[in-house]
């Protein structure tokens, strides 16, 4: 019997966790990320809390080495998770993991490879976690302002919000369909919003994981804010995603490079695929109206956004919104 048990730990690890109401599981994906990942988990190891697992997963074995030391190092804090596949994207990376863990704890924060976690994240997260909790019994999605910092660390901003320009808790879905203001790696969600989130869709419909998360929870549950950063956000060449403060070149150069409303079109096609039959009419009509958005010239997708409030803020970015859109 011991046998089994220790063979069936090693192939799903998570089911030692489900007892515990209180177990926070970190999922960090990796991807080629020798230069920074040790100082990332060496962060994480150093919470001032200890209710937290963390779950190490690479797409591809670039950083087997590495993932494979710590795991063998602290075997009561950290799984060494192989799914034997490759992702491609961090969006398809983070969507496995959250669709494979879901049920193994209550609480899932996901972590990138080169970040700085502050040692009090995971503790300042959970409380406001649970604080929520007890006014909302339903999915819940917690994040928190982050700093922006360069590639050795050095603060560039104390805080993303006003580095990036961007209002806080604008959380209404017509707001989220259009701007997301949830960064993945500041995130908690509680097991009723991740399982509601692992509906199965295509990573390739998905502007971002991120994306995906926050609007399931803007539509079916609440989002609550801690006004704080809790992580140092490096900024370095090899970012997927990064922080660039409005109005800069490489902001600029970005906006006329891409139509955003394709991406987000197809997402909210998409969402309306899989949330369907839990939408109102009015959620359903504006999903439509975004799904849409592609196929509109340019007269007719002005009108669309001023029908049903699709602008972002602040004003400077509803008139690139106006003109580069």
């Amino acid at each position: 019997m011991y046998d089994m048990l220790q063979k069936t730990r090693l192939l799903r690890p998570e089911i030692m966790l489900v007892n515990n109401p209180n177990t926070v599981l970190i999922l960090l994906a990796a991807y080629k990320g020798n230069t920074y990942v040790r100082e990332q988990i060496d962060s994480m190891l150093n919470q001032d809390c200890d209710n937290w697992k963390l779950v190490l997963s690479d797409d591809g074995d670039f950083t087997k080495k590495i993932l494979d030391s710590y795991a063998n190092r602290f075997p009561d804090k950290i799984i060494r998770y192989r799914s034997g596949q490759r992702f491609g994207s961090a969006k398809a990376h983070f969507m496995h993991l959250i669709a494979h863990f879901k049920d193994a704890a209550p609480y899932i924060m996901l972590s990138d490879q080169d970040d700085v976690w502050d040692v009090d994240k995971v503790s300042k997260t959970f409380a406001l976690m649970k604080a929520t909790e007890k006014t909302y019994d339903g999915p819940v999605l917690v994040h928190t302002d982050l700093r922006i910092v360069d590639a050795e660390l050095n603060e560039i901003s104390p805080s993303f919000f006003a580095y990036s320009k961007l209002e806080k808790r604008r959380y209404h879905p017509h707001e989220i369909l259009i701007q997301n203001l949830v960064s993945g790696c500041t995130l908690m969600m509680n097991r009723s919003l991740s399982n509601l989130v692992s509906c199965g869709v295509n990573p390739d419909k998905l502007v971002m994981h991120d994306h995906w998360i926050a609007l399931v929870a803007a539509f079916f549950g609440k989002i609550a804010f801690l006004d704080t950063p809790t992580m140092r956000y490096r900024q370095h060449g090899d970012n997927t995603c990064g922080a660039k403060p409005l109005f800069s070149p490489s902001y600029m150069l970005a906006a006329a490079r891409r139509s955003n409303f394709r991406p987000l079109s197809f997402q909210a096609e998409a969402f309306k695929a899989y949330y369907g039959s839990r939408l109102s009419p009015d959620d359903a009509r504006i999903l439509d109206a975004v799904a849409l958005l592609h196929t509109l010239n340019k007269f007719a997708r002005l009108a669309t956004y001023r029908r049903f409030d699709l602008w972002k803020s602040p004003l400077a970015r509803k008139i690139g919104q106006i003109f580069l859109w």
